[in-house]
């Protein structure tokens, strides 16, 4: 967009500008050409209609408001993209690349599960980002209905890729309409892809790379664990949660309470307990060096949960039970 600067003379423009003319001085009126006034609308219809409204003629606020509904009034083009973990770098399940998985639906890298049991998923790092090679039974990100506003979205990754959203085809630069506060499905199928991104409106933007901490956190509303996150969980060593003395001699019981450090989605998390020395499935006693015979995970809610740990003999002195643990609140 620009003025008409090939047509200065014959539309009488001053500094390449419209003028209103100065008869004294012998200066010209511009004329307004229907060429010119038509492209300028134009640039301004598409930006209404390029963000999800209906040009109106009767209302003079909607390129604000297009604009506005995209980045904020204040300004910053951040969280546009419905997809989590879009970058493909958070690994918290120390999924290994290339490893086929043992059932369908199976999570690898945060957020992102592999369709079909045997297939998997593969990438390869390319600067702030991963490239990732989906299997021919697709990998796919159920996004949670709290984050659709509704309307129309559209969907733009780079690669090789397919793409189906709720098991339509998509192409890329593609739109959607999804239907508000509902949950999506996106699944990419038998080719690369990197940088795959979901947004409200037709016209797709830039690849918005969040913080890492920041989609770290995102990830942990779904997984979360309390051992490091380049650590898988058969290898659960080097984080102690300690657990406050309970019961008598003959009794060997203890009980606490551990919290989330992000709120779950809901209460249904699938919580499992490891033992941080021999990585089982239980807790340990640390002064003992022995494993509880009982040991569970119980009154599961969305911000944390309790564990009561029993051994038939023995005591307990002190702080005395170690373990870790990881919470499974995927869709």
């Amino acid at each position: 967009m620009d003025f008409p600067k090939s047509l200065a003379a014959a539309l009488y423009l001053l500094a390449g500008r419209f003028t209103d003319g100065d008869p004294i001085n012998g200066v010209p009126a511009s004329i307004d050409p229907a060429s010119h006034m038509n492209a300028v609308t134009d640039e301004l219809l598409n930006v209404i209609a390029g963000f999800g409204l209906v040009p109106d003629e009767t209302k003079f606020d909607q390129v604000f408001k297009a604009i506005a509904g995209r980045i904020g009034s204040a300004g910053g083009l951040s969280f546009r993209n419905l997809l989590i973990n879009a970058a493909g770098m958070i690994n918290q399940r120390g999924y290994v690349s290339g490893a086929a998985t043992t059932s369908a639906n199976q999570y690898t890298i945060d957020r992102w599960r592999v369709v079909t049991s045997g297939q998997n998923l593969s990438w390869a790092a390319s600067g702030a980002v991963n490239v990732m090679t989906a299997p021919a039974g697709g990998v796919e990100q159920v996004i949670e209905g709290v984050n659709v506003l509704g309307g129309t979205y559209v969907l733009n990754w780079v690669g090789t890729a397919t793409a189906k959203v709720n098991g339509a085809d998509v192409a890329k630069g593609g739109t959607v309409v999804l239907p508000a506060n509902t949950n999506a499905t996106l699944r990419l199928i038998g080719g690369t892809y990197s940088m795959p991104q979901l947004e409200l409106g037709s016209v797709p933007t830039a690849f918005e790379l969040r913080p890492f901490d920041k989609e770290l956190t995102a990830c942990q509303r779904y997984y979360e664990k309390s051992f490091p996150l380049a650590t898988a969980p058969a290898n659960a060593a080097g984080l102690f949660n300690y657990l406050p003395q309970q019961g008598a001699a003959g009794q060997m019981m203890v009980f606490g309470n551990f919290p989330f450090k992000v709120q779950k989605r809901n209460a249904s998390s699938a919580v499992t307990l490891y033992n941080p020395v021999s990585n089982n499935a239980q807790a340990r006693s640390l002064q003992a060096n022995t494993d509880f015979t009982s040991t569970a995970a119980n009154s599961i809610t969305e911000y944390g949960f309790g564990v009561a740990a029993t051994s038939p003999t023995g005591t307990i002195a002190g702080n005395s039970c170690a373990l870790n643990w990881a919470a499974d609140n995927e869709l």
